[in-house]
């Protein structure tokens, strides 16, 4: 979750924030793209009637800091510790299971 928590929330105050893009970029980045490139047919798929969820909770302006202890990784590293984002994933799925939630961690 490390890459997570902090990547979607940089990319949604770098570009959907001041309106550079939309979450479809951010869908595109996040997950098709990189689905594309490790060949994954079972992720990154479009968001369409009969396609597989992975669906993602997030909340825009909703600031938090980072924090690495805080943060779902066991590493409790990040180069973006102290780093003041707007943009918060508080849940994820994976294959209709809860895989992370926010409200199971000690932010």
């Amino acid at each position: 979750m490390l890459g997570l928590e902090t990547s979607l929330a940089i990319i949604a105050d770098l570009f959907v924030r001041p309106g550079l893009a939309d979450w479809r970029f951010v869908a595109k980045v996040m997950s098709e793209r990189p689905a594309e490139i490790t060949r994954r047919a079972d992720h990154g798929r479009p968001i369409a009637v009969g396609e597989p969820g992975n669906p993602i909770l997030v909340t825009e302006d909703s600031e938090w800091e980072v924090v690495g202890e805080d943060l779902a990784s066991t590493a409790e590293n990040t180069p973006y510790e102290g780093m003041t984002l707007n943009t918060r994933v508080h849940a994820t799925l994976l294959r209709r299971r809860v895989s992370f939630d926010s409200t199971t961690q000690s932010s």
